[in-house]
């Protein structure tokens, strides 16, 4: 087995772990319309109070020109719909239905298998602690770019 560098080019490795993530949860994303971007869309607006598809697209750092096919696609599947938003009469937000959350359960339990996986050579503690770092990141860096 090859020794590993502890530390190495960060592109690089936020790259490969990119890439290794999407791989791991493709086939487990494959049962929500449009994979990954689907999961993610369901799983803000289960989670989320956002008012408006507006807000969700703007949250998830999705153009606002796509996010409504990716939202038709959630409803044609039956897993989420649109309601009038509470805070503007003239726009919608996106509410799970009762099959999209138990959808969403069963999804995310085995996503979580699959990051389990993804991070089995760092001990429960490091794990615990890359994933708040990268929230952290990920968070203060979508607010820098949702402006």
């Amino acid at each position: 087995m090859a020794v590993h560098e502890e530390t190495c080019d960060f592109g690089w490795s936020v790259g490969v772990l990119n890439k290794a993530y999407a791989e791991a949860v493709a086939p487990i994303l494959d049962r929500i319309p449009r994979g990954i971007r689907g999961y993610q869309t369901l799983y803000a607006a289960a989670t989320y109070d956002l008012p408006t598809q507006l807000a969700l697209a703007e949250y998830l750092l999705i153009d606002k020109s796509v996010m409504p096919y990716v939202v038709d696609d959630l409803v044609d599947g039956g897993l989420v719909r649109r309601e009038p938003s509470p805070t503007d009469r003239r726009a919608r937000r996106v509410v799970p239905t009762d099959a999209g959350l138990t959808t969403l359960r069963k999804v995310r339990d085995a996503v979580a298998v699959a990051e389990a996986e993804l991070l089995e050579p760092l001990s429960p503690d490091d794990a615990a602690v890359l994933r708040r770092a990268v929230a952290i990141v990920a968070r203060t860096s979508r607010d820098g770019c949702a402006g």
